[in-house]
């Protein structure tokens, strides 16, 4: 495969890559997580996207080592791809880390809750093992 060819095919796999990066951020962007059922959905989503995407990287890293081989310079087309790659996959792990944060703040405001709930079985049951 010369030169060429490998950077035609690194741009249509970046491509895809940045597709799925794409399609994460979306699902993030779209699903708010409110529920429990949402995380998992949501997360479920996310694990086959990852999955694909780790499909895509072992591709690109076998193209990626022929390429530095090469000694050549990425082409405006490759460029502007992985540069929308970077972009998709910062704005995923933001998202990502979005979520995360909003999970931890409705764990941090249910403890107190779940921990009256607890307080107040233990009085009940103190009390029925009292009559």
């Amino acid at each position: 495969m010369n030169a060429k060819q490998i950077e035609s095919e690194l741009k249509e796999l970046y491509a895809e890559q940045d597709q799925h990066y794409r399609a994460a951020a979306d699902l993030l962007k779209q699903k708010a997580i409110k529920r429990a059922g949402d995380y998992d959905e949501v997360a479920s989503h996310l694990q086959a996207l990852i999955s694909r995407i780790n499909l895509h990287e072992t591709r690109l890293a076998k193209l990626r080592e022929q390429w530095l081989a090469s000694g050549r310079k990425p082409g405006p087309q490759l460029q502007s791809t992985m540069s929308n790659v970077e972009y998709s996959l910062r704005e995923t792990i933001t998202l990502i880390d979005e979520a995360s944060q909003q999970m931890q703040k409705s764990k941090e405001r249910l403890l107190p809750q779940l921990s009256e709930v607890a307080r107040h079985q233990q009085m009940r049951s103190a009390y029925d093992s009292t009559t």
